[in-house]
């Protein structure tokens, strides 16, 4: 890394604190505006197959329904943490929590067999939450303590499956009361709760300190390491003052900026092709996996919701198992190991479907699919420096973005009307090779391990 940075003063501070509740309260603000997106393909999950039924929707619609959002999402994901690095991680925070708040909310209000108005509403969905997932990564392990960036991602991670089984969970209890209208009313509420957190929390202090923003860098740190002695504070900016003079990163212009994210070209392949393969697989299993619930086993799509409430708390096991073994085996190994799970159980469950051991065949392959994400992100985000830290973790979501558009589409167009889950195979297989690709990329030295390196600026 350090070809691609320069020493970051701010780590120093950071390799001495605790998790405290300052940490603690900054991770539940990310973990409630990350959980949209897990609500959001929650409640759609639980509400394509009611629109099956009385819209009358085809096999095409359903893939578009989240195609649309993976086009929104390479925008947002590619566009917005580019504009982080540049003006800073916080305002685009906040206005990409409204976006996803205020889009989902609307879904509510669309006409009676409106999809066209959905699919616009899913689109601007996608822009928001592309750009959401993608800082929020940079943003914890900007705050979090240095040797503990992983466990931190990978802990802010874990519990955001509870969006999908809240969402299924809603399903469950709220349809049968209000309808579907009223579980995208219920969309808004985390949406306004991590907005109000993100104003309380100032800039991300490696990213002020990267600009040169220095007395600015060194209250956000105070801030986070709870120092009120305005004494210590001063000490604290001088240090900073002192070691920017010493090594200052070089100011980049965007083309620069986005220079610095193909500089070293093994890297930048290496997030482009994990970010693809975890987005390839998640977008037509997880928002679909009601559907394939009702089609498999013959059973309603408020019983599926319940089911699949069950099924995504082990994706959320997945993810605390994977964040503590990031800073304990490596982020390299730790991908490696668990693609492996996808590669074998995808391939098995497309020889069961329509039997009793469809469900014991995917929980394997999902507990992995579900969980990856947070390690290659992390892993992604210790790859580059804080001047294109969101950058390169908006690329390797965009790449799992584009990958959402693909994977649905070949769904829509593979699955029929009325659905046939046998006309998947092809695409449960293709999942599966991916997955081994990655574990090979990953077992190879192609690129380095991160476990126990600084950040760079």
């Amino acid at each position: 890394m350090s070809e691609l940075g320069v020493t970051d003063a701010v780590g120093k501070y950071l390799q001495i604190y605790k998790i405290n509740r300052i940490f603690i309260a900054i991770i539940i603000t990310v973990i409630l505006a990350d959980m949209l997106e897990f609500y959001d393909f929650g409640l759609l999950s639980v509400v394509i197959p009611i629109w099956i039924n009385v819209w009358k929707i085809t096999g095409f619609d359903v893939g578009l329904l989240v195609s649309l959002v993976g086009v929104g999402g390479v925008i947002g994901a590619f566009g917005f943490p580019v504009l982080a690095d540049r003006i800073g991680r916080r305002p685009i925070f906040v206005i990409t929590v409204l976006l996803v708040g205020i889009s989902t909310a609307l879904i509510s209000a669309v006409p009676h067999a409106g999809i066209a108005y959905v699919f616009i509403l899913r689109f601007l969905q996608g822009i928001g939450i592309g750009a959401t997932y993608s800082i929020d990564y940079t943003i914890i392990q900007e705050f979090a303590p240095e040797r503990r960036r992983g466990f931190a991602a990978g802990i802010t991670s874990a519990l955001l499956p509870l969006g999908t089984s809240l969402a299924s969970l809603s399903g469950y209890l709220v349809i049968p009361v209000f309808g579907w209208r009223g579980l995208f009313v219920l969309g808004i509420i985390p949406a306004i709760l991590s907005l109000l957190g993100r104003l309380l929390m100032p800039e991300s202090p490696r990213w002020l300190y990267s600009k040169g923003k220095i007395k600015e860098s060194a209250r956000a740190l105070a801030w986070l390491l709870r120092i009120r002695d305005s004494t210590e504070v001063n000490k604290i900016e001088e240090d900073l003052t002192t070691e920017y003079k010493r090594n200052p990163p070089k100011y980049l212009s965007l083309i620069e900026q986005l220079s610095l994210l193909v500089a070293n070209k093994r890297s930048f392949l290496y997030i482009i092709s994990s970010g693809f393969v975890i987005g390839y697989v998640w977008y037509f299993v997880t928002p679909y996996m009601p559907t394939y619930l009702v089609y498999n086993y013959k059973i309603s799509a408020v019983a599926a919701a319940g089911l699949f409430t069950v099924i995504a708390l082990s994706g959320m096991i997945g993810r605390f198992v994977m964040s503590a073994l990031v800073d304990i085996i490596g982020r390299k190994l730790t991908i490696a190991i668990f693609s492996l799970l996808p590669f074998i159980f995808l391939i098995v469950t497309s020889a069961y479907f329509y039997t009793w051991y469809f469900l014991p065949f995917i929980l394997p392959a999902y507990f992995v699919l579900d969980s990856i994400w947070s390690t290659v992100f992390v892993y992604a985000n210790d790859l580059y420096p804080a001047r294109s830290r969101a950058s390169a973790s908006g690329i390797t979501y965009t790449s799992a973005r584009v990958a959402s558009i693909v994977s649905p589409a070949i769904l829509g167009f593979l699955i029929g009307t009325p659905p046939n889950l046998y006309n998947l195979i092809p695409l449960f297989i293709s999942g599966s090779i991916l997955y081994l690709i990655l574990a090979i990329m990953t077992f190879l030295p192609f690129t380095p391990e991160t476990k126990g390196k600084r950040l760079t600026a």
